[in-house]
Order: C-alpha cells, then structure tokens, then sequence
C-alpha cells in the first residue's frame, strides 16, 4: 500500500510499504481522508518528544471498516468510521479515576506507532466510532479537533451567555472553539491572530477579529471588555499570548489552556494571584466528547467544510505540510488517502 512516511527531520517521502495485519481485537480500516494538524507539523520538524522515524503520521482519520476477525454487534465491515486515537494503560491514577483521557502513558496512531497517512490503518476495535449514513466525509474528517474544541469548551462550567469571550490563535482549534461557542448561543466572542487571512475565516463564521500584530492590540480588546475578559482560551501556543492572558481577563476571570507550548512559558503569576484569576488546562477529550462531536459533524449544520482551506492526493501529501506551514492562506489541511 501507499503512505506517507517520516523519515526524519524535515524528510516525508511517499513510499510502498506492507498492508497491516490485524490481529484479533484490531480493524483494518481504509482510510478515506487524514487530517494534518500542529502536533504533525511538530513530529515533521523532528519536535516530537515521542515521535521516532520511520514513521506514518496522522491522528485526525476517517475511514471505512474493510477487515475484521470476528464480526462485532455495534460494527461491521462497510461501516464508515472515526479513529478516536487515543490509547490509554488502564492502570494509572487518572485510568482508574475515569479519566482515562489524561492517562499518564496516553499512545496516539500517527505519534507511537503508524498513523493514518495511507491507504490502510490498522487499530485497535474498541476506538472506532461508527458514522451516521448521511454525514459528509469532509464534514466528519473534522471529528478529532471538534472533540477537541468540545471538551475545551466544557472544562468552563456554565458560562453565561452575556460573558465576554476571547479566543487567542485562530488556527483549526481556536476557529472550531469559536464555532462551538457560537453554536451554544454566545455572540460576545472575540478571536486573535496575527494572520488576516484566519482571522477573516472567523469573522465569516460571525467571531469579532483582533489582530495580534496591531500595536494598539491590547487596547483594541479593552474597548471590546473595558473591564476585561470574563473567559479567555488560549489555543495559539504562543509566549506572547501566555504572558498577555492576565491582562486580557478581568477580576476573577477564568483562562482555559488548550494550545500546547513546546516549552515553559512566562505568565504573571502576581496579576494571577492578586485578580484571582483561575486558570484551566484542557488535554483531548473524553470518549463522551467525541461522540458528540460525531453526532454534531453529522448533522452537516455546523459548516465545517467551511474550514477546510485545502485537500490533497496522498501522493501530494508532502505538499500538505508546506501549505499548512503557510498559516496566510491555509486553515485546515486534508489528505484524501483513498
């Protein structure tokens, strides 16, 4: 079969390798598109602490249930699915706790083993969700970073819909959270970025844009919240961001951190302290999280191809990175693998 393989830094050649053999608890599933998202990007410039070459990456997967061992009552082949690519151990704290989303020793397709760039994945039965008969594929290929921004949005227990939201990085997490919020009913949403062309995909969806790069940002946001932010999410991953948070947030105001910074980054522990800020990390998502995202993808109401800014060949998958490296004319990267 074909797949895209990491060779090493900056090194993705597509190649002929083995079709996968399951074995009796695995799926052999056709993989109709792979998403590429920010921790591929990590994994192609050699960042990934986990990630080793050779390797096919990918995580964000729906595909088409073509080989299992034994047939199953909630699956059978033909049926279209999506990967919910996480694997936990069962045996850590946050496992027996049911959190099994923060497992200590969480494995992901496409990280720890081969992922879902190619024309065939095998995975494990248990983490496939089966797909209504009416979904679109290019609505349900955002399933993974849906569930993502879904649990992001459900870490802020019962936000008013009066509160002033602002959204830091517009990239496919912070766009998708803004979808959610919208689509719960909030309309005082505001999103930064320092790309016009993302932040004009979030004005478009009907978020209030603020561009990062502007020196008057910080004022900008001010005349939005005079008084601050009651919410902020932080999804852009950026220095910048993490120290402007305390700002940004009024008098007990509560941030959620989603983007991940590759190192430690510096935040105003004082203005944390003395505005009683709280502040909320937000991993994934849970199993309930991702069947939800399933159930609103495939409603095919949420205009989520609407984010899809470009879809490639598997042939051309090597290009796919460059575009998505490119975050002044792409959002959101798809690779049709069959």
């Amino acid at each position: 079969m074909k797949a895209l393989v990491w060779k090493g830094p900056h090194d993705l050649k597509v190649e002929e390798v083995a079709k996968p053999l399951i074995g009796s608890d695995e799926a052999l599933v056709e993989v109709i598109y792979n998403g590429i998202c920010g921790t591929d990007m990590t994994i192609q410039k050699g960042g990934h602490p986990r990630a080793k070459a050779p390797l096919i990456p990918g995580h964000e997967i729906v595909g088409r249930i073509v080989e299992m061992k034994y047939r199953r009552r909630r699956l059978r082949i033909g049926d279209r699915v999506a990967v919910r690519p996480l694997i936990n151990c069962g045996t850590c704290l946050a496992c027996r706790s049911g959190q099994s989303h923060v497992c200590r020793n969480l494995r992901l397709p496409g990280i720890d083993f081969n992922g879902g760039c190619a024309e065939y994945l095998k995975v494990p039965i248990s983490i496939l969700h089966r797909i209504p008969g009416n979904a679109k594929d290019e609505e349900v290929a955002l399933v993974e970073p849906l569930a993502v921004a879904i649990h992001a949005v459900s870490r802020i227990h019962h936000p008013s819909k009066k509160s002033k939201i602002l959204i830091q990085g517009a990239g496919p997490i912070g766009v998708l959270i803004g979808l959610m919020l919208r689509y719960q009913g909030h309309r005082r949403v505001a999103i930064s970025d320092i790309s016009q062309f993302r932040l004009g995909i979030a004005k478009r969806i009907g978020l209030h844009p603020l561009d990062a790069s502007d020196p008057n940002f910080k004022s900008n946001g001010q005349a939005l919240a005079p008084e601050g932010f009651d919410i902020l999410f932080e999804a852009s991953g950026s220095k910048f961001s993490a120290l402007n948070l305390t700002d940004l947030l009024r008098v007990q105001g509560t941030a959620a951190i989603i983007g991940v910074h590759s190192e430690p980054v510096p935040v105003n522990l004082t203005q944390l302290a003395f505005k009683e800020i709280t502040l909320i990390g937000s991993r994934v998502y849970t199993t309930k999280d991702f069947a939800k995202a399933i159930r609103l993808a495939s409603t095919n109401r949420l205009g989520l191809r609407k984010l899809v800014t470009h879809i490639l060949s598997l042939h051309d998958s090597p290009k796919g990175f460059d575009v998505m490296a490119d975050k002044n004319s792409s959002l959101k990267v798809l690779i049709k693998c069959s």
